[in-house]
């Protein structure tokens, strides 16, 4: 998982704005408070907070802008191939949806904006079936639905708070 995230980084760029803190967490410990609960570190930077995920587990809102990302290459580069792997991308979003829903403030609309935003953002970008996207797409095609299965209970084996951060 750690190889797909890490590969995936100037989509999440594309797909969520981030500070230019966000991208530097090392210093950010000497800009203010921290607090740490229930797996998610609390930083209080100038009139606002950066919080990351320190479980280990993953950045649930980070898989989900990848999973998206994916997700839309499948449907519109790969259409009628890779139906298992594509069925268990459409389960896992929507266990991952579930959790975001039950451990944050977000609500099923709130998803749907920001899963419209991030595909405007990708359409735009003019490479969606040639692009990072579709190279992430192969490399999780090829490591099959059972990697994506297992990796998507991990992730969500520990209910936190969702968060986007760490993302690389």
């Amino acid at each position: 998982m750690k190889t797909v995230l890490g590969l995936a980084a100037v989509l999440i760029a594309a797909m969520l704005a981030h500070t230019a803190l966000a991208n530097d967490h090392s210093k950010l410990k000497s800009y203010g408070k921290t607090n740490t609960s229930r797996g998610i570190e609390t930083v209080e930077v100038g009139g606002g907070v950066l919080k990351t995920d320190v479980t280990g587990k993953g950045a649930v809102l980070c898989v989900w802008g990848i999973y998206e990302a994916v997700r839309a290459v499948g449907k519109e580069c790969n259409q009628g191939k890779d139906a298992d792997f594509q069925a268990q991308l459409d389960q896992s979003l929507k266990h991952i949806d579930d959790f975001i829903i039950t451990n944050g403030p977000a609500k099923k609309a709130d998803l749907e904006a920001r899963r419209s935003e991030g595909l405007k953002q990708l359409h735009a970008s003019g490479n969606l079936c040639v692009g990072e996207a579709a190279k992430l797409y192969e490399r999780m095609r090829d490591h099959g639905p059972s990697i994506l299965r297992e990796s998507t209970t991990e992730l969500l084996s520990i209910p936190r708070e969702p968060v986007m951060n760490p993302c690389l």
